[in-house]
């Protein structure tokens, strides 16, 4: 099933119901060209697609499922709704991510239920993950950390907090958000725009970046945030 959504709720709301009813998602980046969307469709067998309104231009295939998100939250005020009983194995198929391409052709990487349960397992061991946690979600669903920022926080009763694209490129308006945050994840880049010498987040308490060089100026600016 594939999922093209925005940065939203909407986007783990659907991804969980996804994986709840035994099937594996493939997250798209609605704003990406055509011709890749319509590439990793086909390269990934996709048969549903579950998107927003808006969208609704990009996909007129009749070979493919269309499911708007506007039309679920409308049906489901009068539903109702039992855990369905799937049989899932570990080995089972959890998702797709597919790399940028910038190489060659995109590559589609398949991620089990097993491979995320044992990462997932691990972070929150690690960083003592808890119930008073709050993370902020600034990465797109189409990177697998995104599993990571929102998956931590909501196995352990915790606050994930979605950033849309547009407050994203707002430095304010993410240092604000990072005053009651506890845990906050980006690149090195982006880490270097929130974080400056003046910086007071009284509430965070664990800082990760990387997917690039880190400098070790940045390193001590972070140490001295905390």
């Amino acid at each position: 099933v594939s999922l093209v959504l925005d940065r939203s709720m909407d986007m783990s709301i659907a991804a969980l119901g996804i994986l709840k009813s035994g099937c594996a998602y493939l997250p798209i980046d609605p704003t990406s060209p055509d011709d890749r969307i319509e590439f990793m469709m086909s390269d990934a067998d996709v048969e549903v697609i579950v998107t927003q309104r808006k969208y609704q231009d990009k996909f007129t295939s009749e070979n493919r499922l269309c499911i708007f998100i506007e039309d679920v939250w409308a049906e489901a005020k009068d539903k109702e709704y039992v855990n369905p009983q799937i049989d899932i194995k570990p080995d089972n198929l959890f998702c797709v991510i597919y790399t940028s391409g910038s190489t060659g052709v995109p590559k589609g990487v398949a991620v089990s239920h097993k491979n995320i349960s044992y990462t997932l397992s691990a972070f929150i061991e690690t960083f003592n993950i808890s119930s008073s946690d709050r993370f902020l979600t600034l990465a797109s669903n189409v990177f697998d950390i995104s599993i990571l920022e929102t998956l931590s926080a909501l196995l352990v009763g915790g606050v994930c907090r979605y950033i849309d694209k547009a407050a994203s490129l707002s430095t304010p308006e993410i240092q604000k958000s990072l005053e009651t945050a506890t845990v906050f994840h980006a690149v090195p880049s982006y880490m270097n725009q929130v974080v400056s010498d003046d910086s007071c987040y009284p509430l965070l308490r664990l800082l990760l970046t990387g997917g690039d060089s880190v400098p070790e100026s940045l390193l001590t600016r972070l140490k001295a945030c905390l």
